[in-house]
């Protein structure tokens, strides 16, 4: 990627790691240490200059500093705060950088994709600062445009970097990426361990001999669901969801299917995952792609709309299941298409368009329907009893 020469970067790496317990920058993430993988995505978008501010485990981490040619800043009060560590690394960067990442060494799944694209926006609109957000929510890194550095550098000690750029930026942009990356950082040794499977899910994009995709769990599905801040009332929807896809994925495996039960469960947790942004089901499925899990969001983000081609096979796929069940809850009840259809009519069938969209996605759950029907020779009322 071209070199943006006057772009700069802090990566903050000064921090206890208290409740970790270990040296995060030297963490594997995938085949790179989290300090390596966060200076390489920076250096991959074409910031030229990358100082990493050090602490706490200094001796440990300098070593790496040097073996991946970056600079290193030292801050001797980092235990007052990260604030200082902010300060130590932007008096670090040249005087000519016309702005500057700061990137918390433990958000290190952040990739070039990201930085590029503030970049870009930064170069065509000039703000303060500059957020990427996913889902509409803020994320790391921040680009900090140069004009702000004095009062960054001279600000009072107990300062904060939300409060400040808050108080300080008379203008700010915000650039929406599909990297859920951004939300993700590393407080626990779940957390690391979690980021730790991503790192190798998103490394193995493009690798043909990695086919199968490894299962996620409930728990990663909440993470995912609490890092985007999803609300309560879609969170108990998307559960109920979830119980009526495992239920009719579970009776079409005892009828002989072969279907992935956690692949189906984690689609329905996560089906709504991207609700209330724009085209949320491809919005979903997008993000999902970017962190690793094409088969996982090729089932989310069919949820709305289907494939016309998947309704002509004989066998019900995951995708399918999903679709359904979806068609088959009103807000965190599980009832009847009937009462869906009553439900999505009243709801969004503003005009004639809208009202005819959901007639057709009840079509298809109805031909889904007559599918598992004929396959169990059972009907879904018998089959969800339970």
């Amino acid at each position: 990627m071209t070199e943006n020469s006057n772009i700069g970067a802090v990566i903050l790496a000064a921090g206890l790691s208290s409740r970790m317990g270990v040296c995060k920058p030297l963490l594997r993430l995938g085949a790179m240490t989290a300090l390596e993988r966060g200076a390489g995505s920076l250096k991959d978008a074409g910031v030229r200059d990358v100082v990493v501010v050090t602490g706490h485990d200094r001796e440990q981490i300098s070593p790496e500093i040097r073996r991946l040619g970056l600079r290193e800043a030292h801050n001797p009060d980092y235990r007052l705060g990260m604030f200082t560590s902010i300060q130590t690394g932007a008096r670090s960067l040249p005087h000519d950088v016309d702005a500057f990442f700061v990137l918390p060494v433990d958000c290190a799944l952040v990739g070039p994709a990201v930085a590029a694209a503030l970049t870009a926006d930064y170069r065509l609109c000039g703000g303060y600062v500059t957020y990427p957000t996913c889902c509409g929510r803020r994320g790391h890194p921040p680009l900090v445009a140069a004009r702000l550095r004095a009062a960054l550098e001279s600000a009072p000690p107990g300062s904060d970097l939300r409060t400040f750029l808050h108080e300080h930026a008379v203008s700010e942009r915000e650039v929406e990426v599909d990297a859920i990356s951004i939300l993700l950082d590393m407080d626990t040794i779940e957390d690391y361990r979690r980021l730790a499977m991503f790192a190798e899910l998103i490394d193995r994009r493009g690798n043909a001999a990695a086919t199968q995709e490894p299962p996620t769990s409930d728990e990663d599905a909440r993470y995912l669901l609490a890092a985007l801040q999803v609300e309560e009332r879609v969170i108990r929807h998307c559960r109920a969801v979830a119980e009526v896809a495992q239920t009719l994925a579970e009776a079409l495996n005892a009828g002989g299917s072969r279907l992935d039960l956690r692949l189906v469960r984690s689609a329905a947790l996560l089906h709504d995952m991207a609700k209330g942004h724009r085209r949320h089901a491809s919005a979903a499925q997008d993000k999902l792609t970017a962190l690793g899990l094409p088969a996982l969001g090729e089932a989310v983000g069919a949820h709305m709309v289907l494939p016309e081609h998947q309704l002509d096979e004989p066998c019900v796929s995951e995708s399918q299941v999903v679709y359904l069940a979806v068609k088959m809850v009103v807000e965190d009840t599980p009832g009847s298409l009937e009462t869906r259809t009553e439900y999505a009519l009243r709801t969004y069938g503003r005009d004639d368009a809208s009202k005819a969209a959901i007639k057709r996605r009840i079509r298809a759950a109805r031909t889904i329907t007559a599918k598992i029907e004929a396959a169990l020779g059972r009907s879904i009322e018998d089959i969800l009893a339970r």
